[in-house]
């Protein structure tokens, strides 16, 4: 029988927060024209886990996770925002995917998303 190692104790995480926020999206239309779309989304439900996760799921295209993670964020909202990543007239990147879940952990962070340097 495999010795049994000392229980280790875990704590619960105390960052859960279901308040909501309102996520806005700007993007151009085939003729150069802004247009923006809200979304209500919950950041503070992103999981502890999901947030050590993304990386990987920056890095690796792992776009289940990804969607699991906006599923998680949107919820109410998630079937309008799948529609409108998904719609080919917004044609979104999957590097501006990548940003929107950025910006959803570094919201629950707390570490709001600094522009980059020119």
């Amino acid at each position: 029988m495999p010795e049994q190692m000392k229980p280790i104790r875990i704590k619960r995480a105390s960052d859960y927060d279901d308040t909501p926020v309102v996520v806005p999206l700007i993007w151009e239309d085939v003729d150069g024209e802004e247009h923006s779309e809200e979304f209500k989304g919950y950041p503070g439900r992103i999981s502890t886990v999901t947030v050590l996760e993304l990386p990987n799921i920056s890095f690796d295209g792992n776009s289940v996770a990804m969607f699991d993670l906006f599923r998680t964020v949107f919820d109410e909202d998630y079937d309008r925002f799948h529609a409108f990543v998904t719609d080919p007239d917004h044609a979104v990147s999957a590097e501006s995917l990548v940003e929107i879940a950025r910006a959803l952990v570094e919201q629950k962070i707390d570490r709001p998303t600094q522009p980059s340097a020119p």
